[in-house]
């Protein structure tokens, strides 16, 4: 580990990486809207944001985390922009740092390809039974 805290590796290692859902919330404020809208019979999909953490499965320490936003009116989950929080420091082929922007940039690209908003789905509906329903 470098003193920044990065682990750096190239796009080939990442995509060998395999990730585990560790936790995902909806932020508070915006849970209470959605339960009141869903006692009244209707869900409130329009401001419902949350987060989501992952882990490489290996547990060699890489991790992501994102916010996340219902799109309405499908209440699909979609990646917030701009909110991926990562150790992960992708590298160019001469071993230099890709930077912030562009690690960014593929890690959305990557989870794009995750079935991530169904794992969510089924972490927020088994911690509030209440949303089932």
């Amino acid at each position: 580990m470098s003193i920044d805290f990065y682990r750096r590796l190239g796009a080939a290692q990442l995509a060998l990486l395999r990730f585990e859902h560790l936790e995902s919330h909806v932020d508070a404020d915006l849970s209470d809207l959605a339960l009141q809208a869903r006692c009244e019979g209707a869900w409130l999909t329009e401001g419902i944001e949350g987060y989501t953490e992952w882990v490489d499965s290996a547990r060699a320490g890489y991790s992501i985390g994102w916010d996340w936003v219902v799109q309405p009116p499908s209440g699909l989950l979609a990646l917030k922009a701009h909110s991926i929080r990562t150790n992960i420091m992708l590298t160019e082929p001469d071993g230099t740092d890709a930077g912030r922007a562009r690690t960014e940039l593929h890690l959305a690209e990557l989870l794009e390809t995750w079935p991530w908003p169904d794992t969510v789905l089924h972490s927020l509906k088994q911690a509030s039974p209440q949303l089932q329903r």
